[in-house]
Protein backbone atom coordinates (compact mmCIF):
# COMPACT_ATOMS: atom_id res chain seq x y z
CA UNK A 1 0.00 0.00 0.00
CA UNK A 2 2.85 2.51 -0.80
CA UNK A 3 1.58 3.75 -4.17
CA UNK A 4 -0.32 6.56 -2.54
CA UNK A 5 -1.14 8.36 0.73
CA UNK A 6 0.33 7.59 4.21
CA UNK A 7 2.35 4.56 2.27
CA UNK A 8 3.96 6.89 -0.37
CA UNK A 9 4.96 9.67 2.00
CA UNK A 10 6.16 6.54 4.48
CA UNK A 11 8.07 5.12 1.31
CA UNK A 12 9.51 8.60 0.62
CA UNK A 13 10.95 9.21 3.77
CA UNK A 14 12.11 5.55 4.23
CA UNK A 15 14.28 6.29 1.07
CA UNK A 16 15.31 9.74 2.02
CA UNK A 17 16.86 8.43 5.34
CA UNK A 18 18.58 5.47 3.25
CA UNK A 19 16.73 2.52 3.08
CA UNK A 20 16.50 0.07 0.57
CA UNK A 21 12.39 0.67 0.02
CA UNK A 22 10.45 -1.97 -1.84
CA UNK A 23 6.72 -1.05 -2.76
CA UNK A 24 3.64 -3.44 -2.71
CA UNK A 25 0.69 -2.06 -4.78
CA UNK A 26 -1.93 -3.05 -7.51
CA UNK A 27 -1.83 -0.17 -9.18
CA UNK A 28 1.50 1.89 -10.80
CA UNK A 29 1.19 5.25 -10.92
CA UNK A 30 3.76 7.20 -13.15
CA UNK A 31 4.53 9.92 -10.82
CA UNK A 32 6.41 7.27 -8.53
CA UNK A 33 9.45 7.50 -11.03
CA UNK A 34 9.32 11.56 -10.53
CA UNK A 35 9.19 11.26 -6.97
CA UNK A 36 11.49 8.43 -6.26
CA UNK A 37 14.02 10.21 -8.82
CA UNK A 38 16.69 11.26 -6.19
CA UNK A 39 16.82 7.48 -4.69
CA UNK A 40 16.11 5.11 -8.16
CA UNK A 41 18.61 3.23 -6.73
CA UNK A 42 17.17 2.07 -3.58
CA UNK A 43 13.70 1.75 -4.10
CA UNK A 44 11.66 -0.24 -6.46
CA UNK A 45 8.14 -1.05 -7.22
CA UNK A 46 6.03 -4.34 -7.42
CA UNK A 47 2.85 -4.70 -9.16
CA UNK A 48 1.37 -7.31 -6.68
CA UNK A 49 -2.61 -8.05 -5.52
CA UNK A 50 -1.29 -8.07 -1.70
CA UNK A 51 -4.65 -10.54 -1.22
CA UNK A 52 -3.38 -13.31 -3.20
CA UNK A 53 -0.68 -15.54 -1.08
CA UNK A 54 1.13 -16.23 -4.60
CA UNK A 55 1.73 -13.09 -5.82
CA UNK A 56 2.87 -12.25 -2.31
CA UNK A 57 4.98 -14.95 -2.35
CA UNK A 58 6.53 -13.95 -5.19
CA UNK A 59 7.07 -10.53 -4.97
CA UNK A 60 8.63 -10.93 -1.05
CA UNK A 61 10.98 -13.65 -2.48
CA UNK A 62 12.22 -11.26 -5.19
CA UNK A 63 13.09 -8.68 -2.35
CA UNK A 64 14.86 -10.86 -0.13
CA UNK A 65 16.84 -12.73 -2.82
CA UNK A 66 17.53 -8.70 -4.13
CA UNK A 67 17.92 -7.09 -0.75
CA UNK A 68 19.10 -10.68 1.23
CA UNK A 69 16.66 -9.81 4.37
CA UNK A 70 13.91 -7.74 5.36
CA UNK A 71 14.52 -5.58 8.15
CA UNK A 72 10.67 -3.80 8.17
CA UNK A 73 7.19 -4.20 7.21
CA UNK A 74 4.54 -1.75 6.92
CA UNK A 75 1.33 -2.93 5.99
CA UNK A 76 -0.56 -0.13 4.58
CA UNK A 77 -2.91 -1.26 1.98
CA UNK A 78 -6.29 -0.46 2.35
CA UNK A 79 -10.13 0.55 0.73
CA UNK A 80 -13.33 1.48 2.53
CA UNK A 81 -16.82 0.80 1.08
CA UNK A 82 -19.34 3.78 2.47
CA UNK A 83 -22.71 3.29 3.45
CA UNK A 84 -24.77 1.82 5.92
CA UNK A 85 -24.81 -2.23 7.14
CA UNK A 86 -28.17 -3.06 4.78
CA UNK A 87 -26.33 -0.69 1.59
CA UNK A 88 -22.76 -3.11 2.19
CA UNK A 89 -23.12 -6.31 0.32
CA UNK A 90 -21.10 -9.49 1.06
CA UNK A 91 -18.67 -8.74 -2.40
CA UNK A 92 -18.11 -5.16 -1.13
CA UNK A 93 -17.12 -6.59 2.75
CA UNK A 94 -15.03 -9.41 1.54
CA UNK A 95 -13.07 -6.72 -0.65
CA UNK A 96 -12.25 -4.66 2.14
CA UNK A 97 -11.33 -7.74 4.70
CA UNK A 98 -9.16 -8.90 2.21
CA UNK A 99 -7.33 -5.78 2.05
CA UNK A 100 -7.53 -4.66 5.08
CA UNK A 101 -6.89 -7.99 6.91
CA UNK A 102 -5.83 -10.71 4.75
CA UNK A 103 -2.93 -8.66 3.07
CA UNK A 104 -1.73 -7.74 6.38
CA UNK A 105 -1.63 -11.73 7.19
CA UNK A 106 -0.01 -12.62 4.15
CA UNK A 107 2.71 -10.43 4.41
CA UNK A 108 3.75 -10.55 7.67
CA UNK A 109 3.59 -14.34 7.06
CA UNK A 110 6.35 -14.28 4.51
CA UNK A 111 8.55 -11.94 6.09
CA UNK A 112 8.64 -13.68 9.96
CA UNK A 113 10.76 -16.16 9.30
CA UNK A 114 13.42 -14.04 7.94
CA UNK A 115 13.04 -11.99 11.01
CA UNK A 116 13.10 -14.81 12.91
CA UNK A 117 16.27 -16.23 11.54
CA UNK A 118 17.97 -12.59 11.91
CA UNK A 119 16.73 -12.24 15.47
CA UNK A 120 15.19 -8.60 14.29
CA UNK A 121 12.39 -7.17 13.14
CA UNK A 122 10.17 -4.18 12.94
CA UNK A 123 6.74 -4.60 12.10
CA UNK A 124 4.34 -1.67 11.52
CA UNK A 125 0.71 -2.37 11.23
CA UNK A 126 -1.41 0.84 9.93
CA UNK A 127 -5.19 0.86 11.82
CA UNK A 128 -7.52 3.92 12.11
CA UNK A 129 -9.43 6.11 14.36
CA UNK A 130 -12.53 3.49 13.15
CA UNK A 131 -10.47 0.44 14.71
CA UNK A 132 -10.69 1.79 18.22
CA UNK A 133 -14.40 3.17 18.01
CA UNK A 134 -16.19 3.22 14.83
CA UNK A 135 -15.71 5.40 11.52
CA UNK A 136 -17.75 8.64 10.98
CA UNK A 137 -17.20 8.56 7.27
CA UNK A 138 -16.88 4.83 6.42
CA UNK A 139 -19.08 1.91 6.35
CA UNK A 140 -19.02 -1.34 8.82
CA UNK A 141 -16.59 -3.04 6.74
CA UNK A 142 -13.96 -0.39 7.33
CA UNK A 143 -14.41 0.07 10.63
CA UNK A 144 -14.44 -3.81 11.45
CA UNK A 145 -11.33 -4.65 9.28
CA UNK A 146 -9.49 -2.02 11.53
CA UNK A 147 -10.41 -2.97 14.60
CA UNK A 148 -9.34 -6.67 13.30
CA UNK A 149 -5.71 -5.37 12.69
CA UNK A 150 -5.65 -3.85 16.16
CA UNK A 151 -6.12 -7.59 17.70
CA UNK A 152 -3.67 -9.03 14.90
CA UNK A 153 -1.19 -6.64 15.73
CA UNK A 154 -1.07 -7.25 19.41
CA UNK A 155 -1.25 -11.00 19.10
CA UNK A 156 1.33 -11.44 16.31
CA UNK A 157 3.56 -9.21 18.83
CA UNK A 158 3.13 -12.01 21.82
CA UNK A 159 4.26 -14.84 19.44
CA UNK A 160 7.82 -12.79 17.79
CA UNK A 161 8.93 -10.36 20.94
CA UNK A 162 10.73 -13.30 21.35
CA UNK A 163 13.39 -13.02 18.40
CA UNK A 164 14.06 -9.95 19.03
CA UNK A 165 10.72 -8.60 16.59
CA UNK A 166 8.78 -5.32 17.62
CA UNK A 167 4.92 -5.29 15.94
CA UNK A 168 3.37 -2.23 16.61
CA UNK A 169 0.13 -0.55 15.16
CA UNK A 170 -1.06 3.03 14.66
CA UNK A 171 -4.47 4.27 14.52
CA UNK A 172 -4.13 7.99 12.36
CA UNK A 173 -7.07 9.68 12.55
CA UNK A 174 -8.55 11.38 9.27
CA UNK A 175 -5.59 12.69 6.94
CA UNK A 176 -5.62 14.26 3.69
CA UNK A 177 -5.22 11.04 1.40
CA UNK A 178 -6.49 10.82 -2.06
CA UNK A 179 -9.13 8.36 -0.57
CA UNK A 180 -10.47 11.31 1.75
CA UNK A 181 -10.30 14.01 -0.72
CA UNK A 182 -12.70 11.55 -2.95
CA UNK A 183 -15.07 11.57 0.33
CA UNK A 184 -14.89 15.06 0.83
CA UNK A 185 -15.78 15.85 -2.71
CA UNK A 186 -19.20 13.87 -2.62
CA UNK A 187 -19.97 14.95 0.77
CA UNK A 188 -20.29 18.80 0.84
CA UNK A 189 -19.38 20.55 4.07
CA UNK A 190 -18.06 17.16 5.76
CA UNK A 191 -14.42 18.32 5.31
CA UNK A 192 -15.17 21.10 8.03
CA UNK A 193 -17.29 18.93 10.44
CA UNK A 194 -14.14 16.92 10.78
CA UNK A 195 -11.87 19.99 11.06
CA UNK A 196 -14.23 21.29 13.82
CA UNK A 197 -14.59 17.59 15.53
CA UNK A 198 -10.20 17.60 15.99
CA UNK A 199 -9.26 19.75 19.47
CA UNK A 200 -6.42 20.59 17.33
CA UNK A 201 -8.85 22.05 14.43
CA UNK A 202 -7.04 20.81 11.35
CA UNK A 203 -6.54 17.24 9.34
CA UNK A 204 -3.41 15.62 9.44
CA UNK A 205 -0.87 15.50 6.37
CA UNK A 206 0.19 11.78 5.39
CA UNK A 207 4.22 13.66 6.73
CA UNK A 208 2.79 13.56 10.46
CA UNK A 209 1.58 10.03 10.37
CA UNK A 210 4.92 8.56 8.34
CA UNK A 211 7.00 10.77 11.35
CA UNK A 212 5.71 8.10 13.67
CA UNK A 213 6.16 4.46 11.37
CA UNK A 214 10.10 6.46 11.29
CA UNK A 215 10.17 6.05 14.85
CA UNK A 216 8.58 2.49 15.07
CA UNK A 217 11.15 1.49 12.87
CA UNK A 218 13.72 2.53 14.24
CA UNK A 219 15.84 1.55 17.43
CA UNK A 220 14.72 4.42 19.47
CA UNK A 221 11.44 2.61 19.95
CA UNK A 222 12.99 -0.95 20.90
CA UNK A 223 11.04 -1.79 23.92
CA UNK A 224 7.46 -0.99 22.59
CA UNK A 225 5.74 -4.30 21.43
CA UNK A 226 2.17 -4.65 21.03
CA UNK A 227 1.60 -0.90 21.38
CA UNK A 228 -1.58 0.90 19.52
CA UNK A 229 -0.41 4.29 18.78
CA UNK A 230 -3.34 7.15 18.37
CA UNK A 231 -2.04 9.93 16.31
CA UNK A 232 -5.65 11.78 16.20
CA UNK A 233 -5.06 15.74 17.81
CA UNK A 234 -7.01 14.40 20.30
CA UNK A 235 -10.31 13.23 19.00
CA UNK A 236 -12.57 11.30 21.36
CA UNK A 237 -13.37 7.81 20.26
Amino acid sequence: GGAKGIGLETALQFAKYGANVSILSKTYYKELESKFKPYKDRFKFYEVDVTDPSSVKQSISEIVNSQNRIDILVNNASIAVEGTLDKINENDWDKVMNTNVKSYFLCTKEVINGMIKSKYGKIINVSSIAGRDKSILLGAAYSTSKAAVIGFTRHIATEVGKYGINVNCICPSQTYTPMLRDIFKKNKGLEDIVKNRNPLGYIANPNQISAVILFLASDESNYMNGSIIDINGGVLW
